[in-house]
């Protein structure tokens, strides 16, 4: 597989990555608790959790890094996407590194109780959001509240601490990072379309966007590129998403075979829907073409509409059975006579020479049910149907997930200038 080299290899690193830095912020925040005049173990904090960050932002923004896992995800939650546990991990990350402020307040029971309601309140109200607007999975509303009780504790002690800037950046660096985790889980959880089938050259309207398969290219016997667009009225995207995989009968109807493909999803970084090919069912198209057809019906072939008007017996030493087919181009009809001779060893096809297509071959005659079996040459046998099946995801939280790392990041850079945080109150 040529395409994206490598790019399996980092989507693996991403999600340890994560949860690596975030455990390492956590052991870190409670190091600064014990030392809160520190300022090494806080830079040192504060760097781990924006590198955890970081590492969640870009497995979200950029579809080329979408777990391999994160491309089975079914409707039903039964398979999580590893990004919903590097969210929670970054979440409670957070928390931790809103103890140190939390203690310097110096608050008694009742009034810490106080202190962390609107975290609860916020908590319950987005998690209730979420499962008005259809979220069932239980790591996607624990993520939420997770965050929604990170950004209601960090608001209100964050204003509270106005006068120690070193604990204020870092009170609203850890604000970044639980709106960056929100948004993570809404990227990944968001609104989709689950197993939509679409043949090659049609489409269809699901999400408030037309969805088309324009074509699919094959530019090796183990790799299928899809280029797909999606318009909702107002922006147009095209992409190309790719499926591989180490057999060509992975690109077959045989629904086993496509544990074989690996998937690279299509779409723009940092917004925007993605494509997630998840299988390929290709029909290779036959020497000829064979229809079934009744008195009265017509059939395409090639520029020409063939009706079939009805059999007539023509006796003779050889009695032929003849089936007519009045066959109309351009306003213009002419008749078209295939048949059979029925001898006493049994039938023997003849064909009909259609002017501008070809030969036409009765293969078949049903005459108790009124039809014909039409055999027709097949002008592009190397022509390849192609059915594919995606998985559309409009990724709604990425918005909420960059002003996040925004916020991050600033309060970051501004907390490494910051004085030395003030002795807590008495």
């Amino acid at each position: 597989m040529a395409s994206w080299p490598g790019m399996d290899s980092i989507s693996v690193v991403l999600a340890p990555f994560t949860w690596g830095f975030a455990t390492l912020a956590m052991l870190l925040a409670l190091g600064v608790l014990r030392a809160p005049a520190s300022q090494a173990l806080r830079r040192a904090n504060a760097a781990a959790l924006l590198l955890a960050s970081l590492a969640l932002l870009l497995a979200c923004v950029d579809p080329r890094l979408l777990p391999v896992a994160g491309t089975a995800v079914l409707a039903d939650g039964t398979t999580h996407d590893p990004r919903i546990y590097s969210a929670i991990a970054l979440g409670l990350a957070s928390l931790f590194c809103l103890l140190d402020a939390i203690r310097a307040l110096k608050l008694p029971p009742i009034r810490l109780v106080g202190a962390i309601t609107p975290g609860f309140l916020c908590a319950a109200l987005l998690a209730s959001i979420a499962y008005y607007l259809g979220l069932r999975q239980p790591l996607g509303i624990y993520a939420l509240c997770i965050a929604g009780f990170g950004v209601g504790t960090a608001l209100l002690v964050g204003m509270q601490l106005m006068s120690d800037a070193a604990r204020t950046f870092a009170v609203a660096q850890a604000l970044g990072t639980v709106l960056l985790a929100a948004g993570a889980t809404l990227s990944v959880y968001g609104a989709r379309a689950h197993s939509l089938r679409l043949a090659e050259g049609t489409a269809i309207d699901t999400l408030g966007q037309h969805i088309a398969f324009e074509r699919a290219d094959a530019p090796s016997r183990d790799e299928r590129r899809l280029h797909v667009t999606l318009d909702d009225g107002k922006h147009r995207m095209s992409c190309v998403a790719v499926l591989y995989g180490k057999k060509t009968a992975a690109f077959s109807r045989d629904s086993s075979a496509t544990s074989e493909l690996h998937a690279i999803p299509g779409g723009k970084f940092g917004s925007g829907p993605i494509v997630v090919p998840m299988a390929m069912h290709e029909t290779h198209a036959e020497p000829h073409a064979i229809a079934w057809v009744h008195k009265g019906e017509s059939v395409a072939a090639g520029d020409f509409s063939l009706r079939f008007t009805g059999f007539r017996m023509v006796p003779g030493d050889t009695i032929r059975m003849i089936a007519d087919f009045a066959a109309t181009r351009g306003g213009t009809t002419v008749t078209v006579s295939p048949g059979v001779y029925a001898t006493p060893k049994g039938t023997r096809p003849f064909a009909a020479t259609l002017a501008g297509f070809g030969p036409m071959t009765v293969a078949g005659i049903d005459a108790d049910g009124g039809r014909v079996a039409l055999m027709l040459p097949n002008h592009d046998p190397a022509r390849v149907s192609r059915v594919a099946v995606l998985d559309v995801r409009l990724r709604p939280g990425l918005p909420l997930a960059w002003f996040g790392a925004a916020v991050a990041v600033a309060m970051f850079l501004l907390g490494l200038r910051a004085p030395a945080p003030r002795p807590t109150r008495s």
